[in-house]
């Protein structure tokens, strides 16, 4: 299997990624994982490891260890599907800034990468298909600071 092409299916692999893992070994999304075989096995260097960037992504998420618990309950308590990834974004949006705003040392885009890790986390074993949900949303959100991320030199070189 070929490394995904675009920065979308980049970040859907690695979203998948994490969403596996903090489902617990019942849910398999292997496919991503496979990212590089073929060109490892021709020789040709692949930079692109779905569990390295994963597990970069939960490092920056371990940063934010603040109380998210009520924001947590907020999004599971939500009725709608829709509701509960409107609810996500209101809650990854508004703690960036305000961090952003404690810390001028702390990136915005960072902030988001981070508390979208750790929503996700927190949510996932909670309520599954809601997490569900929230993975596509936290999708959506990582596509509108692809800048950021490029900028650091793609999802291969994001440190952590």
């Amino acid at each position: 299997m070929k490394t995904p092409q675009s920065f979308k299916e980049q970040t859907e692999c690695i979203v998948n990624a994490l969403l596996e893992e903090f489902s617990g070994p019942t849910v398999q999304h292997s496919a991503c994982r496979s990212f590089c075989v073929d060109e490892t096995d021709s020789g040709v260097a692949c930079s692109f490891d779905v569990a390295i960037i994963a597990g970069r992504l939960r490092q920056i998420g371990d940063a934010y260890n603040g109380d998210l618990e009520a924001s947590v309950r907020d999004i599971i308590a939500e009725t709608s599907l829709v509701q509960a990834e409107t609810k996500f974004q209101e809650v990854v949006e508004s703690l960036s800034k305000t961090w952003c705003a404690q810390d001028s040392s702390l990136v915005y885009e960072r902030a988001v990468l981070g508390l979208s890790v750790k929503v996700l986390e927190y949510v996932v074993p909670k309520a599954p298909q809601i997490g569900r949900q929230l993975a596509r949303a936290m999708i959506n959100m990582i596509s509108s600071i692809e800048g950021y991320i490029q900028d650091q030199g793609g999802w291969e070189n994001l440190e952590s």
